[in-house]
This record gives structure tokens, sequence and C-alpha cells, in this order.
């Protein structure tokens, strides 16, 4: 989108950055960030109501045009049964793991916060395929995630060397568990570059994450060295299982599940 979000829609900026940084190294994932802003405008447009201005329909109009266009270029590999959410959990799991590995072994650094950060958008994304909030283990992970994006960049910018781990100290992680079972099953070849989908234990477990208002905390940017680069999906002429944001005569929103009726 070129124009910036009215306010009703500021929510979707976190998950519309991050698609525009993924989109030429991982297609799919940026479509599944587009696709769940697109969700989450649509509730928010029906929870605004009369306040809902026309400007707001617009932009996910937009989104949706552009998510179309992603649609025919991704072809058939969008309507691969559980594929999508297998696929999403795999790549928070991937930037987690990265971010967490990285700030256990004492080299942190603002980079890293905006990995964390963003592993604890992905994970969002991944709402889109349930009903009802995250399972308990991958919640605790989006909820440390947060944490330690707060507290790695408040160390940096008070010119401190952020503390390795979780708050607790704790100085060996618990032994890693086997993968949970909904993403046991995706085969290499989904994992990008080889992603490795073990959990990473040995942090608490937060009520609510102790620095919970990262707004003011930057993206993770293209030029970020820290954010790994992923292979693009193959293009494809046919056209994907995914809703298409149009219809004839004229645009329609999709019927999303956990989006509770349409704008108007």
């Amino acid at each position: 989108m070129s124009a910036p979000l009215p306010p009703v829609l500021k929510p979707l900026t976190q998950f519309l950055n991050q698609a525009r940084i993924l989109e030429k190294h991982d297609l799919l994932m940026a479509y599944y960030c587009r696709y769940y802003a697109v969700q989450l405008g649509i509730q928010l447009r029906n929870k605004a109501g009369a306040n809902a201005d026309p400007v707001s329909k617009k932009a996910l109009i937009e989104l949706m045009d552009k998510m179309d266009q992603d649609k025919t270029k991704l072809g058939p590999i969008l309507s691969e049964e559980g594929m999508g959410r297998d696929y999403v959990e795999g790549f928070s799991l991937r930037i987690f793991n990265m971010a967490d590995n990285e700030d256990r072994e004492g080299r942190a650094n603002m980079d890293t916060a905006k990995n964390f950060l963003a592993a604890s958008v992905f994970l969002d994304v991944l709402k889109q395929f349930d009903e009802g909030p995250l399972p308990e283990d991958l919640l605790d992970k989006q909820k440390y995630s947060k944490w330690k994006a707060a507290d790695i960049a408040k160390a940096i910018k008070a010119g401190v060397q952020p503390k390795a781990g979780p708050a607790g100290g704790e100085d060996t992680p618990a032994q890693q568990p086997s993968p949970s079972s909904s993403s046991s099953s995706l085969s290499p070849s989904m994992h990008p570059q080889g992603m490795d989908h073990q959990p990473t234990p040995g942090f608490p477990s937060f009520s609510s994450a102790p620095f919970s208002n990262v707004d003011s905390l930057p993206s993770a940017s293209s030029s970020s060295p820290g954010f790994p680069s992923f292979p693009s999906v193959p293009s494809s002429s046919t056209g994907g299982g995914a809703p298409s944001s149009s219809s004839a005569g004229g645009h329609s929103f999709p019927s999303f599940p956990s989006a509770p009726g349409h704008p108007t």
C-alpha cells in the first residue's frame, strides 16, 4: 500500500511491514502476513461500526488486490491441506530460535531485538489457522519474545550489554522436548533454508509480557544483517486455494472463519 493506513487500521502496520520485508525472499510467508492483516482489518472495521470511514474499506480492497496478485504467483501451494499452518509455525520458530540462540550466546544486538519482535508478529499471523488463542507453548514464546525485544533494546539504548537468557538468569537451558505434533510432519523442503524446528525451552512463562509496549522498537528492516534471507517460492500461473478478493462487477470482502461479518 502506498497511502498511510487510516487510524482504525493502524494495528495492521506491523503485519504489513513484515510482508513488505519478506515478499522478495519468501512470498508465501508475506502472503499469510497480509491475509491475517485483512482478517484483522475486517474485525476492526466491524468493531468501529459507523466510525469506520470509507478510506479503511478502500485500504482493505487494495490489500486484497495485492493478495490476488500474489495468489496467482504462488499457485496450487496455497490449496495444500494443512500446509499453511505448518509453514507459518515453522517460520515463526525459525526466527525465534535464531534470536534466542544469539541472545543466549551473549551476542544480542538491536537486530536480535528486531528478530524477537518479528517472531512475536509471526506467531500472531499463525492465529488465522485456529479458533481461539495460541497453544500454551507458543503463547509463552510470544510473550517471551516481546519481553526480550524490549529488554534488549532498553539495554542497548542505555549503553550496556543486554543480559543473556531469561530474567531468572538460567545458565543452562532445559533439554529440548520433541517438536509439537502440528509441525512434526513438516518435510525438510517446507522449512526455509533447512529450518530448525526444535522448540527452545529454558525461559519462564509470563502471565503478561513485562515490557508489553514495544511500539517504539523499530521493525526489522530489509537491510538488517540479522534478518535471514529465504529462497523465493517458485512462481506459478495457476490459482491457489485461498479466497479471492474480487467478485464479478466489483469487490467484496472474503469470508474468513474468525471475522464475523463483512464491512459495508
